[in-house]
């Protein structure tokens, strides 16, 4: 075999080099299926005020039922305690709002799905984390679904099936799914309640984690009581434009980084990282602005409230 000259060991090289590094040549499209859960929630407040915030809809696998032996599955929204419509609120709505779409017939339908009961408190089908500060709930809508759009429901068994509680990453399957501080991630939602009603696009923007993922972050005394944040979160913080309206955003691990490269297994997995509660603010000269930093709570609290839902 004849040695590579000088010139072609520098073309080699530079290739080489020029496959490593990011390319807006190669755009990295997230699968669909992610694109699909995203959804919007809104609700009115009032007579002139509406609320919205971002949430996404996860399948949960259920035991068979005892009688048919049926297989059967959850279609389960998940999103932020403060989203939701208050308890034992005069002025909260008994019913909050997700914005749908329906890939089959190409529309957004708009869903009620009622979280209070005549009593004015949340119904068995809301269940929030056990821990009061842990800012995550979950709401089995398919009963909901199927109310509304039986039809719909099939169509949404079937676009949904991907996102699945197996996608949720744990804690202890971090360093095997190479998540660490500085690992890119996607996020999707709808900040500041921006909504195309055409189709009901969630927005992706992308950012990288700050602090280490399988680490608990505690924020320092001052910060804790400046801005009312809980501390220690079973969480961490991202580098990202975080705003109101983006609570309840899916936050996913960004794979294939580089065009061309994949390492395989589970680091080539888009896991569901977690779940944007909070944005932190910072006083300057002119007033209250964003820091550019986001609050996630780990997927393992999505995972907790999940499976306080009951089987039925």
């Amino acid at each position: 075999m004849k040695s590579m000259n000088l010139k072609q060991l520098l073309s080699a090289c530079a290739l080489f080099v020029w496959l490593l590094l990011p390319s807006t040549g190669f755009p990295q499209k997230l699968d669909q299926d992610f694109l699909n859960c995203a959804v919007l929630i809104h609700y009115r407040t009032d007579a002139t005020h509406e609320k919205r915030g971002s949430g996404f809809i996860i399948v949960r696998e259920v035991p068979p039922d005892p009688k048919t032996n049926e297989h059967r599955i959850q279609l389960v929204l998940i999103t932020n305690k403060h989203v939701l419509p208050e308890e034992n609120s005069p002025h909260s709505a008994i019913n909050l709002r997700i914005e749908i779409r329906d890939q089959e017939q190409r529309q957004v339908k708009d869903i009620p799905v009622r979280v209070l009961g005549d009593d004015g408190r949340y119904l068995r089908t809301v269940s929030l984390h056990p821990d009061r500060l842990i800012d995550v709930a979950a709401v089995n809508i398919t009963k909901d679904l199927k109310k509304a759009n039986a039809e719909l429901l099939t169509h949404i068994f079937e676009t949904h099936r991907a996102i699945t509680t197996d996608l949720l990453l744990k804690k202890a399957d971090m360093g095997e799914a190479a998540v660490g501080a500085g690992t890119q991630i996607y996020l999707l939602g709808y900040p500041a309640g921006v909504y195309d009603p055409r189709n009901a696009n969630p927005i992706l923007r992308i950012g990288i984690i700050s602090t280490e993922p399988d680490q608990d972050y505690s924020f320092d005394p001052v910060t804790t009581a400046k801005y009312d944040l809980p501390s220690p979160i079973p969480g961490f913080l991202i580098d990202a434009n975080v705003f109101p309206g983006s609570s309840g955003s899916m936050v996913l691990r960004r794979t294939n980084i580089v065009p061309g490269f994949s390492t395989g297994g589970k680091p080539s997995i888009s896991y569901i990282l977690g779940i944007v509660a909070d944005s932190i603010p910072i006083d300057d000269l002119w007033g209250t602005t964003r820091m550019g930093l986001g609050v996630v709570f780990r997927a393992e609290t999505i995972l907790d409230a999940i499976n306080r839902l009951p089987v039925e």
